[in-house]
C-alpha cells in the first residue's frame, strides 16, 4: 500500500475537487447547509450558556447594617447607616450576603458558595472545568476520527446536558465538583466536532460565515435571562440542561460527514449521504456518479486507512512551519483573552443586561471581521486584528506607566475593546486553523489549539 502523502493531498486532491463540484451543482449553502448550520448554531447556544453558568455563583461576603441614632446639642436627632460598623446606639440591625456581581439579595446559592466554607470549592470548580476541556478537546477529537463525526457531536452534547441537570441535583460540593469536570469534557469534544462537520458540508465560499458566526455568543444571554426568572442555582441548572433536550432529536436530521466516510473507504454509505444532500437542496448533479467515481479512485490511489495522531501534523516542512505559527498565535490570544475577561469590571449596574453587553458586543465586531475577510482575505485581516488590539494593550500600559491618578473607567473601556479584538482575532485563527490541513488531520489540529486555549 502507498503511505499517505500529505503535500500531495494539499495541493493535488482530485476528490477534495470533486467533492467541491458536487456542492457548486447542488449548493454550497443549499437547504441541507441551512439545516446543519441551524442545528449547529443552537447547539452552540446551549453549550455556551452551560459554560458560563459559574458567573451566576459568584463571591459572597457577609455585611452588617445598622441604623444609628445620634443626639446632638438641642435635641436634634440624626440617623446614620453604618456598613459593618460598631453602632453605639443602634435602632435597628441586618445581616445579609453581598455578591461581587450584582445579584439580588433573594437569590439562592448552594452552602458551599457562603463565607466560611472550607476548603476553597470555587477554585477546585473552576480547574475542573478547565481540565474537563482539555481533556474532551483531546479526546473527542480521536473519538470523532474513528466513530464519526455525527455520533460523537450527539453522544457528547448529551453528556453535556445530562451533567449540567446534574448539577442543579447535586447534594454536595464533591459531586458537583464531578459534574462540573464532566460538563468540560462534553463541552469540548462537541464544540471540536460540530464545528469541522459544519466545514465539511459548507462550500469554501461560506466556510468564514459558517464558522465565524455560529452565535455562541447568545448563550450568557440565555442564561441571563433563564437567571431572571429563577434565581435559585439548583433550577437554572436544570433549566440550561433541558434547555438542549429537544436538540437532541434533531440526530435524525443530519448526516454523517461524506469526507470523513469517504477517507475511511465507506464508499457505500458517502455515496448515499450525497445523493440525500442533493435531494434535500432540490438541484440534480447529472455527474454525481462520474464524481463520485473520481474521489474513489483518488482515495484507493493515495490513501490507506489508518489511525492518524499528533505527530502527523509535523510530517512535512510545511505542516511543520504552519502548526508552529498557529500554536503562538492561539497561546499569545488565548493568554490575553482570559487575562482580560478576567479584570474588566462590570459594565452596568444591572448584572443581567452587564452579562448581554460583554458577550454580544463581540458579534459586531466579528460580523465587520468577516466583511473584512471577503476583501483582504485570512491573513490580513488576522493581522489586522491582533495588530489593533496589541496596539490598545500598549496604550493601557503606557496609562498605567507615566500616570499617577489613572481613570479606571477609560481603562476598563480600553480593555473591553481590546477583548473585542482578541475574540476576533481567536475567531479567525480558528477558521485558519480548520482549513490549513486536510480532512483526516483536521480534527488533531483543532484540538490541539484549543487544548492551549484552555491551558491558557
Amino acid at each position: 500500500m502507498k503511505p499517505c502523502n500529505y503535500a500531495k493531498m494539499l495541493h493535488e486532491d482530485d476528490c477534495s475537487k470533486a467533492f467541491e463540484a458536487v456542492l457548486a451543482q447542488s449548493g454550497k449553502f443549499g437547504h441541507y447547509q441551512r439545516r446543519l448550520y441551524a442545528i449547529v448554531s443552537a447547539m452552540h447556544v446551549v453549550c455556551t450558556s452551560i459554560l458560563t453558568y459559574m458567573k451566576f455563583i459568584p463571591n459572597l461576603e457577609l455585611k452588617q447594617e445598622c441604623t444609628e441614632i445620634i443626639v446632638s446639642d438641642g435635641n436634634s436627632s440624626f440617623l446614620f447607616l453604618r456598613f459593618n460598623e460598631t453602632a453605639t446606639y443602634p435602632v435597628t440591625c441586618r445581616t445579609y450576603y453581598d455578591n461581587d456581581n450584582g445579584l439580588e439579595l433573594d437569590w439562592k446559592f448552594p452552602e458551599w458558595a457562603y463565607p466560611g466554607f472550607e476548603p476553597d470549592v470555587r477554585t477546585a470548580i473552576h480547574y475542573s472545568q478547565c481540565i474537563g476541556l482539555a481533556v474532551g478537546f483531546v479526546l473527542g477529537s480521536i473519538l470523532s476520527d474513528l466513530l464519526g463525526r455525527r455520533r460523537v457531536m450527539y453522544a457528547f452534547f448529551t453528556l453535556l446536558c445530562i451533567a449540567q441537570c446534574s448539577c442543579g441535583a447535586a447534594q454536595s460540593w464533591k459531586f458537583f465538583l464531578v459534574c462540573r469536570g464532566v460538563v468540560g469534557f462534553g463541552a469540548g469534544s462537541f464544540i471540536v466536532t460540530s464545528l469541522v462537520l459544519v466545514l465539511e458540508y459548507v462550500g469554501h465560499d461560506w466556510r468564514d460565515i459558517c464558522i465565524c458566526l455560529v452565535p455562541w455568543w447568545f448563550g450568557p444571554s440565555l442564561l441571563s435571562l433563564e437567571a431572571l426568572v429563577t434565581r435559585h442555582w439548583r433550577y437554572l441548572a436544570l433549566f440550561s440542561g433541558l434547555a438542549g433536550g429537544p436538540l437532541i432529536g434533531s440526530y435524525f436530521l443530519v448526516l454523517e460527514s461524506s469526507r470523513w466516510l469517504l477517507c475511511h473507504h465507506r464508499f457505500s454509505q458517502a455515496e448515499q449521504t450525497i445523493k440525500e444532500v442533493v435531494a434535500c437542496n432540490c438541484r440534480p448533479v447529472p455527474e454525481l456518479t462520474t464524481l463520485f467515481d473520481i474521489s474513489r479512485t483518488c482515495i484507493l490511489n493515495t490513501m490507506h486507512k489508518k489511525t492518524f495522531t499528533y505527530l502527523d501534523l509535523f510530517t512535512t516542512g510545511r505542516l511543520r512551519r504552519g502548526t508552529f505559527a498557529v500554536i503562538f498565535t492561539w497561546f499569545l490570544g488565548s493568554t490575553a483573552y482570559c487575562g482580560l475577561f478576567r479584570d474588566i469590571r462590570q459594565l452596568t449596574s444591572n448584572p443581567y443586561l452587564n452579562n448581554f453587553i460583554l458577550y454580544n458586543t463581540d458579534a459586531v465586531v466579528i460580523v465587520c471581521a468577516v466583511l473584512i475577510n471577503k476583501c483582504l482575505g485570512r491573513r490580513w485581516c488576522l493581522f489586522l486584528y491582533a495588530m489593533s488590539s496589541g496596539l490598545v494593550s500598549l496604550c493601557i500600559l503606557v496609562l498605567h506607566v507615566s500616570n499617577e491618578t489613572i481613570d479606571m473607567s477609560m481603562i476598563n473601556s480600553l480593555g473591553f475593546f481590546t477583548k473585542m479584538g482578541v475574540t476576533t482575532t481567536l475567531t479567525i485563527i480558528n477558521l485558519v486553523t480548520m482549513e490549513t490541513y486536510p480532512t483526516v488531520i483536521r480534527y488533531h489540529s483543532t484540538t490541539q489549539y484549543r487544548f492551549l486555549c484552555t491551558a491558557a
